[in-house]
């Protein structure tokens, strides 16, 4: 991955980070893991792990990414989302 991308990438992990912050949760960033989540946010009933995608044509997980977590889907209070900067703010689907 070019640096660039990666700068990219960790300023909208970053951003969405803050904004969910703002918003009551306790987010852990996984800098650097390449894992599922880049983000993990706890709230008071659930925990989202979430993937953060910059840029156009990243609205929708591919399929690879929806059958590696196919399993967490079951869990009680834990949401995978697979969240993309759209043109008026943070877009967060369920996977």
């Amino acid at each position: 991955m070019s640096r660039s991308k990666y700068r990219k990438g960790a300023k909208a992990e970053w951003e969405l980070k803050r904004h969910l912050e703002a918003n009551g949760l306790y987010v852990v960033r996984s800098a650097g893991s390449h894992g599922l989540f880049d983000l993990v946010a706890i709230g008071p009933k659930e925990v989202l792990l979430i993937q953060v995608k910059k840029g156009k044509g990243r609205e929708r997980p591919p399929v690879e990414f929806r059958e590696k977590v196919r399993g967490l889907k079951g869990m009680k209070r834990v949401r995978v989302i697979w969240a993309h900067k759209g043109d008026f703010g943070w877009v967060m689907r369920d996977v």
